[in-house]
C-alpha cells in the first residue's frame, strides 16, 4: 500500500514521470527506493528536505502502526 501511494505522488512531482521508479522490499520493515532522472531529484527532496520528509510521513501513515517504513531517493 505505501509503495503505490509514494509512486503516485512522485510521478505527480517530477518533470519526467516515465523515468520515475519506485521499488519496495521487505514485509515487516519496508524499504522504498525512489529512482528519478538526475534533474528531478531536487524536486523530490525539496527545500530543506521538506518534500522527502512529507513523503516519509505519508508512507509511515499508509503502512500502519505495525510496520517500519524507510524511504530513500536515488538519482
Amino acid at each position: 500500500m505505501p509503495r503505490q501511494l509514494i509512486e503516485f505522488l512522485v510521478r505527480q512531482m517530477v518533470d519526467h514521470p516515465d523515468e520515475a521508479q519506485v521499488e519496495a522490499t521487505g514485509e515487516k520493515s519496508v524499504m522504498i527506493d525512489i529512482k528519478v532522472a538526475p534533474g528531478d531529484a531536487g524536486r523530490i527532496i525539496g527545500k530543506h528536505g521538506r518534500n522527502i520528509k512529507a513523503l516519509r510521513t505519508l508512507a509511515r501513515a499508509a503502512a500502519g502502526s505495525n510496520r517500519h517504513v524507510s524511504v530513500d531517493v536515488k538519482a
